[in-house]
């Protein structure tokens, strides 16, 4: 074998070992099958996003991409509500708001796609919305937009918090009548 033709053997080496380097500096590319994404958020979710950040101001921290599992957890070990919690558990919701002073979760809100024609009779109930229910979790829900009006997402927001009493629910599930005031009560 000559000198010229181990020569250009190991340049050819050379040039894969340099090329595979330098595709592994970039975020892009993988390194052992994988990618970094871009972005957290779809361009659709990053624009609301911008809305609700302009709507709420400093009254909420917003956190996206949380799972239903990290927001409720059902009581009882057996039932509809715990079919529920198994089939959206791993599901995240778009947004969570939470308070700032001590990150208490204040409100879930969903960002969704408008349904395509006739397909709302065929959707079976929503285990999401029980879940947020039977825990006193307020679940907003805004259709993707081109365009949101900041009035318009502040005053629904503050209308699902204020609604939404937190329940007071026995350890074994009963919710019990409480008496909050005892002025005009008479024995």
């Amino acid at each position: 074998m000559s000198w010229s033709w181990i020569g250009g053997i190991a340049l050819v080496l050379l040039a894969i070992s340099l090329f595979r380097w330098s595709s592994g500096r970039g975020g892009r590319t993988s390194r052992a099958g994988c990618r970094r994404r871009e972005f957290l958020f779809s361009p659709e979710e990053r624009l609301f996003y911008a809305a609700l950040r302009q709507a709420l101001g400093e009254d909420y921290a917003i956190f996206g991409k949380i799972r239903v599992g990290d927001l409720v957890t059902p009581s009882a070990p057996r039932g509809e509500l715990r079919e529920a919690f198994e089939a959206v558990a791993d599901r995240p919701v778009t947004f969570v708001l939470c308070r700032p002073s001590d990150l208490s979760v204040a409100c879930a809100v969903e960002l969704k796609q408008r349904p395509f024609p006739g397909t709302e009779a065929a959707l079976p109930g929503d285990p999401l919305k029980r879940l947020c229910w039977a825990a006193g979790l307020p679940l907003v829900r805004f259709e993707v937009g081109s365009d949101y009006e900041a009035a318009e997402i502040r005053d629904t927001i503050a209308r699902a918090v204020a609604a939404e009493p937190l329940p007071l629910a026995e350890p074994d599930g009963r919710r019990e009548p409480h008496i909050s005031c005892l002025d005009n009560f008479e024995i």
